[in-house]
């Protein structure tokens, strides 16, 4: 997924008058977080630069990115209730994200011992 298919999509649940660039900076942080918490990858996005660079997560996961900007749209409208309601659900899959994230890349002790021996 790209940053103008997360705007568009964004657009199509909460109708707004931002601009463009304003709706890509939430976007654009979060990929940062993303990267730097999930790759140890230090990254900055400019928009309209890399308004086509494919976004960090899978794609079963890209409605976190929709669902913070939907939440923030509607935190700029003050529309506060469906900011609570998008945040959980981006929090939600956020949490899972990182839960599958750290089982797939759980370490298992190759050579254990106790403290006997």
């Amino acid at each position: 997924m790209k940053i103008n298919e997360v705007i568009r999509a964004a657009d199509s649940i909460a109708k707004n008058a931002f601009s463009l660039s304003e709706k890509a900076f939430p976007i654009q942080r979060l990929e940062e977080r993303l990267r730097k918490e999930f790759n140890d990858e230090e990254i900055v996005l400019s928009y309209p630069e890399d308004e086509e660079k494919e976004l960090f997560l899978p794609s079963r996961y890209t409605e976190i990115y929709i669902y913070c900007l939907v939440a923030m749209i509607f935190f700029w409208q003050k529309d506060y209730a469906e900011y609570n309601n998008n945040i959980a659900l981006y929090t939600s899959m956020l949490e899972d994200f990182r839960r599958e994230t750290a089982q797939k890349n759980a370490k298992t002790p190759s050579h254990f011992k106790n403290l006997f021996g």
